[in-house]
């Protein structure tokens, strides 16, 4: 067998694998409409750069048919591989999104690494209490009654720390959804804004059998950058996330 012929075999098996883990990604932690937002696709770069490239180039340079030792070099660079894949989907886990939260006029996407187990411990709702595996769960952060609490969180504010940082804060989304509408710009705004991205947030309404009129939106913030949410002007359900910036 070539060496050609080897990494060709390599880089197969190593699509194959990224593959099946981008499915189960897509599946699972990442669905679709939190893809993009979420980062999903500089994550996936790393693994393509990681497990479809490093893998088979290493064979390519070591192959060698007949050469003393190939099985251990090759088996070396098998478990480098596998390796490294693990560190990279433990890394995708880390930074999954597990809260969408409305604060104030936008929604935040709320990552894993971003919530300290014991800021679990004084949440209210049970739904809020553990970090999703099967996408972000919706919520409203709305400030607490307790005015010395009120003081606390200000100066978390003021050095950055906005609620949605605090799961305490959360409220259920079905509960506090009239926030989110009351805060919605028209969809109609967001077409004439931009023209150029009618025939996208259309096709988002068509999914969804709705109007134009029937739909509002609601910046994202991904700082430094922004996405835009397209929902339900009755409900406010989330229909999907634009890769539009609003402002």
């Amino acid at each position: 067998m070539s060496r050609w012929k080897a990494a060709g075999i390599h880089l197969a098996f190593s699509m194959l694998i990224v593959a099946c883990a981008f499915n189960a990604m897509l599946l699972t932690i990442y669905p679709p409409q939190y893809f993009s937002a979420g980062g999903g696709n500089q994550l996936l770069l790393i693994l393509l750069a990681v497990d479809v490239v490093i893998g088979p180039t290493l064979t390519l340079i070591v192959f060698k048919s007949g050469k003393p030792g190939l099985k251990f070099d090759l088996t070396f660079i098998a478990l480098v591989q596998l390796a490294a894949l693990l560190y990279g989907c433990l890394v995708i886990a880390d930074a999954r999104p597990v809260f969408l939260v409305h604060v104030g006029d936008r929604f935040h996407l709320v990552r894993a690494n971003q919530i300290e187990p014991a800021q679990l411990i004084n949440v209210r709702y049970a739904e809020f209490k553990t970090l999703s595996w099967t996408g972000p769960k919706l919520a409203v952060a709305v400030m607490p009654a307790d005015v010395q609490r009120q003081e606390e969180l200000m100066m978390s504010i003021v050095a950055g720390n906005d609620l949605n940082f605090f799961p305490e804060t959360y409220e259920p989304y079905d509960q506090q959804y009239p926030r989110v509408l009351r805060n919605a710009f028209p969809v109609s705004d967001l077409i004439a804004k931009f023209p150029a991205h009618r025939e996208t947030v259309e096709e988002v309404l068509s999914d969804a059998r709705l109007e134009v009129q029937q739909a509002r939106y609601v910046p994202l913030s991904l700082l430094p950058e922004f996405r835009t949410v397209i929902i339900d002007a009755t409900n406010a359900r989330v229909l999907d996330i634009v890769d539009l910036d609003p402002w």
